[in-house]
């Protein structure tokens, strides 16, 4: 896979698991009904999963004399930033999924929080190093 394809897919993939709880709520309230709980999450967390190996995919792949050499280094600081909060947000998942409900308000936001820094990482790396948005 080269390194766009990799964080191409990453990114659809992140924003496909930061929709998924949202759409399957909207949905269920249409139906009049509650979201099946234990589908949604273990969806979630395998979406997320996949997000995580494919940014470290992304990485790995980038990690060459030639495209280093020729990244914009914020573009690729920030980068960093962005598989690092990918870590922690796959951890407070997890906390999140293992808490008790009376701690799960605490844990939801600071996933949400989590989720916030990687969309806004992910894209300051897409429009700093992107090609599909390069002025060259």
């Amino acid at each position: 896979m080269t390194t766009s394809t990799t964080g191409w897919a990453a990114a659809i993939l992140a924003a496909m698991t930061i929709c998924l709880p949202y759409l399957v709520r909207i949905l269920a309230k249409a139906k009049g009904g509650h979201p099946p709980r234990d589908e949604l999450i273990r969806s979630h967390l395998v979406i997320g999963f996949v997000v995580l190996a494919l940014s470290s995919a992304h990485m790995l792949a980038s990690m060459t004399p030639t495209i280093i050499g020729s990244a914009a280094s914020p573009g690729i600081a920030v980068a960093t930033a962005a598989l690092v909060f990918v870590i922690i947000q796959v951890g407070f998942g997890l906390r999140l999924n293992a808490s008790k409900p009376d701690g799960k308000r605490n844990s939801r936001r600071l996933h949400i929080v989590g989720m916030l820094a990687i969309v806004v990482a992910v894209a300051i790396h897409i429009a700093i190093n992107s090609p599909l948005l390069s002025r060259s």
